[in-house]
């Protein structure tokens, strides 16, 4: 059986789209599966959607997802539907990002991005 593999990107350019910087916000995943790539708008609850992000894409039935960066909350949902997540550090583009998965060049994301918020005095 082959991985279904959604990676989060910013724009749909093809196999040149651009990893997005964060996983839930990003504008569309790509989703990889064998040598075929098609794309899906981000229609999940940070877009006015009835999903979360980790739900809309295990509804795509999801095997795997490389991101940049994630949150705990999304980690820990996305592992527990069991699918496997990974981090890409470095803004790459789909193909680049695959062949350094086939290569076994990813590690497992551990634990989610934190998301700091700074509190101003009014």
């Amino acid at each position: 059986m082959t991985n279904r593999i959604a990676i989060p990107v910013s724009h749909n350019l093809g196999q040149d789209s651009p990893i997005a910087g964060h996983f839930g916000k990003a504008k569309y995943f790509a989703i990889v599966s064998d040598a075929d790539t098609s794309f899906i708008e981000n229609t999940s609850s940070k877009f006015g959607g009835q999903l979360s992000p980790p739900d809309f894409l295990m509804s795509h039935k999801i095997d795997v997802v490389i991101s940049r960066k994630m949150g705990g909350p999304a980690l820990q949902k996305l592992q527990s539907g069991g699918v496997q997540v990974y981090r890409m550090d470095d803004k790459r583009s789909i193909s680049e990002i695959m062949d350094k998965y086939r290569q076994n060049g990813l590690e497992k994301m551990t634990e989610g991005h934190s998301h700091n918020h700074h509190l101003h005095n009014l």
